[in-house]
C-alpha cells in the first residue's frame, strides 16, 4: 500500500513538472510569435519611412523653388516651406501630448495581448 502511494506521488509530480515545461514553452512560443509579427511590421514600416522622408525632402524643395520663383524671393519660397514645417512640428507635438501617445500604446498593448488563436 505504501509501495502505491510512493509511485501514484512520483507519477504526479512528473506530470505536473511537464505541465510546467509545457505551460513555459507555450509561453516562450507565444512570446517569439509576438515579437516576430512586431519586428516584420517593422521591416515594412522602416523603409517606408524612409522613402517618405525623401519624397516629402524632394518635394518641399521643390515647392520652396517654385515660392521663390513665383515671389521673387529665394528667402521668401523656402521660409514659407519652413514655416509650414515649423506649424507642423508643434501640432505634432500637442497631438504627441493629447492623443497620439495614448493611440500608439493602445497599439503596442493589442500588438501584445492579441488572442486570434484562443
Amino acid at each position: 500500500m505504501e509501495h502505491d502511494k510512493a509511485g501514484f506521488f512520483a507519477e504526479v509530480k512528473d506530470i505536473a513538472e511537464k505541465y510546467v515545461q509545457d505551460r513555459l514553452l507555450l509561453a516562450k512560443l507565444e512570446a517569439t510569435e509576438k515579437v516576430a509579427g512586431l519586428v516584420s511590421k517593422l521591416y515594412i514600416i522602416f523603409p517606408l519611412a524612409i522613402l517618405a522622408f525623401f519624397i516629402t525632402m524632394i518635394a518641399s524643395f521643390l515647392a520652396g523653388y517654385y515660392l521663390s520663383v513665383w515671389l521673387g524671393a529665394y528667402w521668401a519660397g523656402y521660409g514659407i516651406i519652413l514655416l509650414l514645417y515649423i506649424i507642423l512640428f508643434f501640432w505634432l507635438l500637442y497631438l504627441h501630448r493629447s492623443k497620439l501617445k495614448h493611440t500608439v500604446a493602445n497599439k503596442v498593448v493589442e500588438a501584445i495581448f492579441d488572442n486570434k488563436h484562443e
